[in-house]
Formats: C-alpha cells, sequence, structure tokens
C-alpha cells in the first residue's frame, strides 16, 4: 500500500563543497548518503587495465559530485519542507 517506490533522491552538486554539505546537514539532523563513491571501473570486481578514467570521465564526475537525499514513505510534508529549506541554506551559505 505505498504511494511510490522510490528510494534515493540523489542530487548532482555543482560549485559546492559535497563533504561540507553533507555535515551541515548532518548537523541539523537530516541524514545522507553517496551510495557509489567510487566507479564501477576502480572496483575490484570490474578492474581491467582496459578501462582508462579518461573513458569515463562523467562518471568520476558523478561519483565526485552526486549526494543523495532521504527518500522514503514515511517522509511527511513538513520534514520534506524542513530537509528542502535546509538544503537550500546551506547551498546559498556556500555559494555567497
Amino acid at each position: 500500500w505505498s504511494t511510490h517506490v522510490f528510494h534515493q533522491y540523489t542530487i548532482t552538486l555543482c560549485s559546492v563543497d559535497r563533504d561540507q554539505l553533507r555535515e551541515q546537514l548532518a548537523a541539523k539532523g537530516i541524514p545522507t548518503m553517496i551510495y557509489y563513491p567510487k566507479p564501477l571501473h576502480h572496483q575490484k570486481a570490474y578492474a581491467s587495465s582496459r578501462f582508462r578514467d579518461e573513458d569515463f570521465q562523467h562518471t568520476i564526475s558523478l561519483c565526485k559530485n552526486v549526494l543523495s537525499l532521504p527518500m522514503h514513505t514515511e517522509l511527511d510534508e513538513e520534514t520534506l519542507g524542513y530537509i528542502c529549506s535546509e538544503l537550500i541554506s546551506a547551498i546559498n551559505n556556500q555559494t555567497q
């Protein structure tokens, strides 16, 4: 009886220090995750000399710049509003 099946809400950050943003959000009680911190071709199971970083520039960039925010069926409108306002505030503080 769920209203959606989403389990990740991932954003791409531009000109924002991701680690600092995570700390700021954590201080406000907002958990975040980096689900794929390492490109697949850097992981042991897929490591091969035929894979070069130059061939996966977009992947490498995303691994450095994406951040997943809380997303689950129990989030109510008030909590979503809080997450959004704190996220915007933290980003604005970094980019001013």
